[in-house]
């Protein structure tokens, strides 16, 4: 289960992203610079001294380029002064469908915070984030993981727990130096031919990715199953009467009371299937958590006896024990 989804911001949240480009596009321009479209958008999703070091690369000059950041700083400024930037599709709806499952939403943007906030608070998006991180606050930017690091650290959230959506090969890789399962949801550079840099499924847009998001939130591991099951137990004193010897006759119960659902017809009634299914996999998560058991090594492990016991050659199709094979 993610219980933490972390959203870029330029490009994700907000169309920044094309302006940002154009800004630097006619910073070039004007400094009667060439800089080929590939090599430009090679400064999407890095913060400042990341492509401080990418422009001074780009024109060979330190002072040039300086000059050519501070055009570009008032391009971009002077167009959002005059217009307010626009909340990219689907974002309102999935920070809402997170927050109101317990999910904490945070964002994790290069961007120095004062223009971030401003940003935020302009299209009424701020509030809808438990937790803020901009790159001013941090060391390094993307595509150094420091940004995504800071947020697992300060809401005390394990890695394997946390989501996090990006649309530029700098955040992208950011995630992976975080160890953290990223999302690519594209907006305006094409990363899909880098094979520096992996996610678990991208999209064209958030509204396209929502399902697939939530199926993720909610996707339970076995360890939390365990967990809830704990938990659960805790709550109500139970444990008392959940030593393994009930716990393995609960079980028994539990698998007749499956068989019944057979009782008259082959064709059982489902929803009474799966709470009996559920019940007999509660009491023997229970049995195996009491001798310190972990299920999933368990079951692989007996898996390999049985492919030991039924060879194919001997047991395809054949349903004799393997003492009589």
């Amino acid at each position: 289960m993610k219980k933490l989804v972390i959203f870029d911001m330029d490009g994700l949240l907000i169309d920044t992203e094309r302006i940002h480009d154009w800004s630097w596009e006619e910073a070039f321009k004007r400094s009667n610079l060439d800089i080929p479209t590939s090599e430009r958008q090679t400064l999407m999703g890095l913060g400042h001294s990341h492509y401080m070091n990418q422009i001074r690369k780009l024109v060979g000059d330190d002072e040039l380029a300086d000059d050519v950041r501070n055009i570009q700083r008032d391009i971009y400024h002077g167009y959002f002064r005059e217009n307010k930037p626009d909340i990219k599709a689907g974002v309102v709806e999935l920070l809402l469908e997170l927050r109101a499952k317990g999910v904490v939403t945070a964002v994790a943007t290069s961007t120095r915070q004062a223009s971030a906030e401003a940003y935020l608070r302009s299209v009424d998006l701020f509030d809808l984030f438990d937790y803020r991180i901009y790159g001013d606050l941090v060391v390094e930017t993307k595509p150094n993981p420091a940004l995504y690091n800071k947020v697992v650290s300060d809401l005390n959230i394990n890695k394997e727990n946390a989501l996090i959506l990006e649309d530029s090969y700098h955040g992208v890789k950011a995630a992976n130096n975080a160890g953290i399962d990223v999302i690519w949801v594209k907006d305006f550079v094409d990363i899909s031919n880098r094979n520096d840099i992996s996610y678990l499924h991208s999209f064209d847009s958030l509204v396209e990715a929502r399902e697939t998001i939530m199926e993720i939130v909610d996707n339970y591991d076995m360890k939390e199953i365990v967990e809830l099951i704990r938990a659960f137990i805790k709550e109500r004193d139970w444990d008392q009467f959940h030593s393994p010897v009930n716990l393995a006759k609960s079980i028994s119960i539990e698998a007749a009371e499956l068989l019944e659902c057979y009782q008259w017809s082959d064709d059982a009634d489902v929803e009474k299937v799966k709470d009996e299914l559920a019940d007999i996999m509660i009491y023997a998560l229970q049995l195996t958590d009491k001798y310190g058991l972990d299920i999933e090594t368990v079951i692989i492990e007996k898996m390999r006896k049985n492919a030991l016991k039924y060879e194919v050659s001997k047991a395809k199709g054949n349903s004799k024990k393997y003492t009589e094979l």
